[in-house]
């Protein structure tokens, strides 16, 4: 397949994705419109036709909502957090983060600390012109967990940004195209990737993708894209329950495993993948594997 018969999506997902995999780098628009083989002028009037922001305003926001990220589940200092976010002062890093979530960095971490980890022991204060420590975590003896390798896994998908809860139009048109094609059966793996905290991310921000696993000679077409998964060490943990709870298991997971564990997550996307059929179980048997990249 020629470039110029890869559909719309697919060239605009694989931009997406290389801005995802290199938010630690400078970006440079001419290899993001590269991506998609779109000349600069024009891929800058399309992404923002799609998406409803300029180039720009996406990666300072996702750039922004992941300094938000590592001020509640990281002990690194406000400074260092806004070099990797890309500015280069303390008082710029301010201004910008304030501006989408209306506390200067120092207030927010600790606002959103206080909230997540409302079982740390009493009495504990936070001085904001000081780096606030993680309370004293404790195990969660009922978040029990596995490491798992897995291999690379090409998978066809369709992306919903919006709230998590109203991913199912995504989920039918993927199941619409893949059904007449024989892709679907018993042994498919559904697998959602989740790439935003709800918590951080505006709702209708948050990105999302269904996807099923493929044969390796599938192609994309129109809005269904096509990638891989790429295969490495997972820790996972099993979510029992409605899909309604699942931001609860990632709760715990945040706040109970990661500040205790020796291991390096990975600057990747958590995988989701559905064991059970929720057309035919009930919402509290549902059973979700999470599966979290580590280094």
């Amino acid at each position: 397949m020629t470039f110029t018969e890869i559909p719309l999506h697919q060239r605009m997902q694989n931009a997406l994705q290389y801005i995802q995999n290199s938010l630690d780098e400078a970006l440079d628009p001419e290899k993001i419109a590269a991506q998609a083989h779109y000349s600069l002028s024009h891929f800058h009037r399309i992404f923002k036709g799609m998406f409803g922001e300029t180039l720009g305003e996406h990666v300072r926001r996702l750039r922004l909502e992941r300094a938000a990220q590592q001020l509640v589940y990281s002990d690194k200092s406000i400074t260092i957090i806004a070099f990797d976010a890309g500015y280069e002062t303390l008082e710029s890093f301010s201004r910008a983060f304030k501006n989408i979530f209306q506390d200067s960095p120092s207030k927010y971490r600790v606002n959103k600390r206080e909230l997540r980890f409302p079982d740390s022991p009493s009495g504990i204060h936070y001085d904001p012109a000081k780096l606030p420590g993680l309370p004293e975590v404790k195990k969660d003896p009922e978040l029990e967990f596995r490491f798992e390798t897995i291999k690379p896994i090409r998978i066809a998908f369709v992306r919903h940004v919006g709230p998590y809860m109203e991913c199912v139009k995504a989920w039918e048109r993927l199941c619409g195209w893949a059904a007449p094609k024989g892709i679907l059966h018993e042994e498919s793996m559904f697998l959602g990737i989740c790439y935003d905290d709800p918590s951080i991310t505006p709702a209708g921000k948050v990105r999302y993708e269904a996807c099923i696993d493929i044969p390796a000679h599938t192609d994309p077409e129109n809005e269904v894209a096509v990638k891989t998964i790429a295969g490495g060490e997972y820790a996972v943990f099993t979510h029992n329950g409605p899909y309604e709870r699942l931001e609860e298991t990632y709760i715990r997971i945040c706040g109970h495993w990661l500040p205790v564990t020796d291991r390096k997550i990975l600057n990747q996307p958590s995988i989701e993948h559905y064991i059970t059929n929720p057309e035919v179980t009930a919402p509290e048997d549902l059973i979700t594997d999470i599966y979290i990249p580590l280094a």
